[in-house]
């Protein structure tokens, strides 16, 4: 099994919290990371969060990006590759996510990987409609006691940019 996550990589988490995420996969796989958080004093915090990160792991901070706002307005860029959803926000918004994220993929084709936590039928229904594949699902160490504690991966486009034509 390939890994969905590299140093070569850029992960955009949507709903970012106080960077947690972030934080995890900027210094387990030395990738770019992005965090898009609504909630001012969430992503006040995060940002606090990413000083205190550079004090214990210097030199990794300016490869983790955190802005404040709305996910349905991020613009997706042609670097980023890995979207990261926790138990994924309203459907409408989640909607106009994944169609921005498609609409990028077809102005820069690339591969791209859309990893739900705690996804729900709707927005697993969603992905099916709009032609992601299923990639894996990610089980999680109470993923006996509970079967939401799983990732599901998704991925869409390719790596051969000429099959995207």
């Amino acid at each position: 099994m390939e890994e969905v996550l590299s140093k070569y990589d850029r992960l955009v988490d949507f709903g970012c919290g106080k960077g947690r995420v972030l934080f995890y996969v900027n210094q387990r796989f030395q990738c770019e990371v992005c965090g898009i958080e609504v909630d001012e004093a969430l992503y006040e915090q995060a940002l606090d969060n990413r000083a205190y990160f550079n004090t214990r792991f210097c030199g990794n901070s300016e490869k983790i990006e955190i802005i404040n706002g709305k996910a349905e307005e991020y613009e997706i860029r042609p670097e980023d590759n890995v979207f990261y959803f926790f138990n994924p926000f309203e459907i409408n918004i989640f909607e106009k996510v994944i169609d921005h994220l498609i609409q990028s993929v077809e102005k820069h084709p690339r591969r791209v990987f859309v990893m739900m936590y705690y996804p729900k039928e709707e927005y697993r229904h969603y992905m099916k409609k709009k032609h992601f594949k299923f990639y894996w699902i990610a089980k999680l160490s109470a993923y006996e006691m509970d079967w939401d504690e799983k990732v599901v991966i998704y991925e869409y486009g390719c790596l051969n940019t000429e099959k995207m034509l």
